[in-house]
């Protein structure tokens, strides 16, 4: 498969779908940002999802599926739970014996599919749709619950599970903001943002105020997804445990910031790029996630 998906890169630009000047800036890129080389070369607009889709499908001679003409039975979707649905992006569509048809974009990728073999104990016949169909099937089969409780994390969500490798913090003076931004509840929920993020393969993370809670959204694949939202006594408590594992001032709140931190989550190294920016209801925190360990080359 490795040698397919070598093969597939170089007959993107023998067959005149991108240019090796284009291909040349995607390869850079895409080193610097990790995640999928297919859907850079769609966000920078060389190449529309449909030709891509349908490029893939004929190098492969997998077929496509308009996804969203299709229903799916609960049987077929109980094979496939929830959260490993959207951390590959992957929909269930029928079973025969012990073979399951998944509507995948990244029918590339081996890894993806050995995962899943390994998850569900059934073959894996991939059929090829767009991501943005697929999206919006995981949103109507697999619908996101936004109501999760602080709770519900806290009893789940295991520190040990996410390491900082690079906190520069200043000293904290404050002695009860110290203790705010070391208790359990605070750190736990920014991990889990942090660590499902990375998950869920999002390119971006935005941390934002509402007049009565605190909203979490990620971009992934180039389209805004609303993930879960919050008490917005939350809200400061967040914002300022990103500060500090960023090394920024905790106790400025008109002047925008910038920074990062690395961590440790799933086992691999994750550098966060962080800004902070001031607005009516409270600050807003944008993270730019960049898994450098991520590399598909879909």
């Amino acid at each position: 498969m490795d040698r397919l998906r070598k093969d597939f890169v170089a007959l993107l630009v023998e067959k005149g779908l991108v240019t090796e000047d284009q291909l040349e800036e995607v390869k850079k890129l895409h080193k610097d940002r990790g995640g999928s080389l297919s859907q850079l070369l769609i966000e920078l607009g060389y190449v529309s999802e449909k030709d891509l889709a349908m490029f893939i499908s004929t190098y492969l001679s997998i077929p496509p599926v308009k996804l969203l003409n299709l229903k799916v039975s609960k049987d077929v979707l109980d094979i496939l739970p929830k959260d490993v649905a959207r951390k590959y992006l992957v929909i269930p569509l029928s079973k025969i014996g012990n073979t399951i048809s998944l509507a995948m974009a990244d029918p590339l990728n081996i890894l993806i599919l050995e995962d899943l073999e390994r998850l569900t104990g059934y073959q894996i016949n991939p059929v090829i749709s767009f991501r943005s169909e697929i999206m919006e099937a995981l949103n109507l089969y697999y619908p996101e619950t936004v109501t999760t409780t602080i709770e519900e994390i806290i009893k789940k969500e295991e520190v040990k599970n996410l390491e900082v490798i690079k906190e520069e913090r200043e000293e904290i003076k404050d002695e009860e903001i110290k203790r705010s931004l070391e208790d359990t509840p605070v750190v736990k929920l920014t991990n889990y943002i942090l660590k499902r993020a990375v998950e869920m393969r999002a390119s971006d993370i935005f941390i934002e105020p509402l007049r009565n809670s605190m909203r979490v959204r990620f971009r992934i694949d180039g389209l805004l997804h609303k993930i879960d939202e919050f008490p917005k006594k939350m809200h400061n408590l967040i914002i300022s445990r990103i500060k500090v594992m960023a090394n920024l001032d905790i106790t400025e709140h008109r002047l925008p910031q910038e920074g990062r931190f690395i961590i440790k989550v799933l086992d691999r190294k994750v550098d966060f790029r962080i800004s902070i920016l001031p607005s009516t209801l409270g600050e807003k925190a944008a993270l730019r996630v960049l898994d450098k360990s991520n590399l598909l080359l879909d």
